[in-house]
């Protein structure tokens, strides 16, 4: 990294209240800051680093395996945080799969709408990742599941469009409201082959998620907000990770497709069904649906319905 970038980058971090242009004018190739760390079985709990270069993936001579998943935080997160534990915990427990975890929170540690405003610098790199990858034949873009959360959701539809929607999947999880340039930059369904998007947190003022559709694809658990067992608009926005996680590792939650001109609700959708989630690479359907779900971990309305039953003394 240039001692230019380093200072610029300094400067930046010494200060919040820089705006998105001034920050833009500064750094350019904002990607650059991101890190990337791969899982597996071999290593499930310390990840190696690569680097979107030659270099890197050229001396790096680990198979990857059959599926490589993804998977981009929100803002205000890093690398390690619950999103990254809940689901490479659940991929690896039930598949041999390559995990690719991207760190980008030097940028999304700044204020959301600066964040916003490198989202294409973001993807850029990670674009540039996968295109080096591709080169080693490390893997397919047939083989491929880009996974983001929140703004990362918006991330990995930028990277999946820089490699002209060849990838096979995308899963949006709770994608964040959009605003500047998101209002065209936003996750699209001709992002990739298949773009499935799971909304949880889209309703109400100071809902965190959008709550339109955007995929080939859209779920919205319980209307798309006020998740049962949540209090908050962050326990709603996180239910869409957590509940990405139950399909893997347990039964997949099934949906109503609805009307297209309603509002997803228990009585309005009542259409073909479609299991939420998964990893699975080749999905069909189009549309939104309907789903309930429980309060707890795996989200099972029967394990709702269960009565406690007291200690035995």
């Amino acid at each position: 990294m240039s001692k230019v970038l380093l200072l610029c980058l300094a400067a930046i971090l010494s200060s919040c209240s820089s705006s998105p242009i001034e920050i833009s004018k500064q750094v350019s190739r904002y990607g650059e800051l991101n890190s990337y760390y791969v899982y597996s079985r071999d290593n499930p709990r310390q990840p190696t680093r690569i680097y979107p270069t030659v270099q890197s993936v050229n001396l790096d001579t680990r198979t990857f395996r059959s599926k490589v998943v993804l998977l981009v935080h929100d803002h205000g997160e890093m690398l390690g945080t619950s999103l990254d534990t809940v689901v490479t915990d659940a991929l690896l427990s039930t598949e041999d799969v390559t995990v690719i975890v991207v760190d980008w929170s030097l940028v999304a540690s700044q204020p959301y709408a600066n964040a916003v405003a490198q989202v294409a610098n973001i993807g850029a790199n990670i674009a540039e990742l996968i295109r080096i990858l591709l080169q080693y034949r490390r893997f397919t873009l047939a083989n491929l599941h880009l996974v983001g959360f929140g703004l990362g959701a918006h991330i990995v539809g930028y990277a999946a469009r820089s490699t002209n929607g060849d990838v096979a999947r995308i899963t949006g999880l709770d994608p964040s409201r959009m605003e500047g340039i998101l209002n065209t930059g936003h996750l699209k369904a001709s992002d990739a082959a298949y773009v499935e998007v799971i909304h949880t947190d889209g309703q109400g003022d100071e809902a965190i998620g959008v709550g339109i559709p955007l995929g080939h694809v859209d779920f919205f658990p319980n209307g798309g907000t006020d998740q049962p067992g949540c209090r908050d608009n962050a326990c709603n926005h996180r239910r869409a990770y957590e509940l990405f996680a139950a399909s893997i590792t347990h039964e997949s939650r099934i949906g109503n497709r609805c009307p297209s001109d309603v509002v997803p609700s228990l009585n309005d959708c009542h259409g073909f069904t479609l299991g939420m989630g998964t990893n699975n690479l080749v999905k069909y359907g189009s549309g939104s649906y309907f789903l309930e779900t429980g309060r707890t971990y795996p989200y099972s309305i029967t394990l709702d319905l269960i009565p406690d039953v007291p200690d035995e003394l």
